[in-house]
């Protein structure tokens, strides 16, 4: 059973308390955050503007085991999202 609480809903629970560095890379997510799908830790580091370590930091502290754990979360919730219209990542894909 997924969880009620998803890496959105994480983020912006604990957003006002990370470092700045974690907040970039939370800008980037909560920007568009079914970009997290197709994006490697890479690629949103280099959007975020900050090194592949703090994107590894942010996913453990939102209680995630790595970033293939968020990208396999954000495909599921935009599978829920499209497949019976509840929102998933509120995307209204």
């Amino acid at each position: 059973m997924q969880s009620k609480v998803n890496f959105v809903d994480r983020l912006q629970a604990e957003y006002s308390a990370l470092p700045g560095s974690e907040q970039r890379v939370a800008d980037a997510i909560l920007s568009d955050p079914a970009e997290v799908c197709v994006l490697t830790a890479s690629e949103l580091s280099e959007r975020a503007g900050v090194s592949n370590s703090t994107v590894t930091r942010l996913v453990h502290r939102i209680g995630l085991e790595n970033y293939d754990a968020l990208r396999r979360q954000a495909r599921l919730l935009l599978a829920i999202d499209d497949m019976d219209g509840q929102p998933g990542l509120g995307l209204g894909l």
